[in-house]
């Protein structure tokens, strides 16, 4: 848990979100798949390392999406959120393209002890105790699970299946705090994703990995790699 303005709470992202939080950190989308790859062949106690030796690695064309992300480290607020979009967009000139945030989500997922049956695919799953989330100005926010924090005890939990450029059109909702098509909200005490192999998620920020997550509320989040 983390505090905030003295709130304890956190976010966390799974499926396309850590992609984006990894391109907008200025690294390639051939640099992740490679990470991917690498874990499945890797004992847990070795993920850290492998990340960290990964995340470092710089190409050509990793440095040149940094110049583009980052630029000389002097922007802040919406001008980082504007060149933060352009290392995010950079990537469908080299790489991968969109074809890279174009994941579907695969695994059982639990919701206070229930399964949670989809209607279709899943490519994103966002989970947090506060309803908006920054993007460089605090007249620019966003709300992907706006109920969030009105019940005790309890986050909310976003669960779409809208494709990146479907949520791109859709940011008037996010800004507005209203619900996205093709979208599944709930509050939950606890939520626990298992997935068949070692998988990237993004918790505060931070990369995290493993096959099971469990995420409760004022508690701290649990990663369960099964040897």
């Amino acid at each position: 848990m983390i505090e905030v303005n003295e709130k304890k709470g956190f976010n966390f992202g799974f499926g396309v979100i850590p992609r984006f939080l990894w391109t907008g950190y200025g690294k390639s989308p051939e640099r992740y798949l490679q990470l991917e790859a690498q874990l499945l062949q890797t004992s847990p106690d070795k993920f850290e390392r492998v990340f960290e030796r990964a995340y470092s690695e710089k190409t050509l064309v990793d440095g040149l999406i940094e110049i583009i992300t980052n630029g000389n480290g002097s922007h802040h607020g919406p001008i980082q959120t504007v060149m933060t979009g352009l290392g995010i967009a950079s990537q469908s000139l080299f790489g991968r393209g969109m074809d890279f945030y174009d994941t579907h989500i695969i695994g059982k997922i639990t919701v206070d002890g229930e399964t949670f049956e989809p209607n279709e695919a899943l490519s994103n799953i966002y989970v947090s105790t506060f309803p908006s989330i920054y993007v460089g100005s605090p007249h620019l926010g966003l709300y992907p699970v706006p109920e969030a924090g009105r019940e005790v005890g309890k986050m909310q939990a976003a669960f779409t299946s809208l494709r990146v450029p479907e949520i791109v059109l859709n940011v008037p909702y996010l800004m507005r705090g209203k619900h996205l098509p093709r979208s599944s909200y709930v509050q939950a005490r606890e939520i626990r994703i298992e997935t068949p192999s070692v998988t990237i998620a993004q918790l505060d920020g931070d990369f995290i990995f493993g096959r099971e997550f469990v995420i409760r509320y004022d508690r701290e989040i649990n990663v369960i790699v099964p040897p």
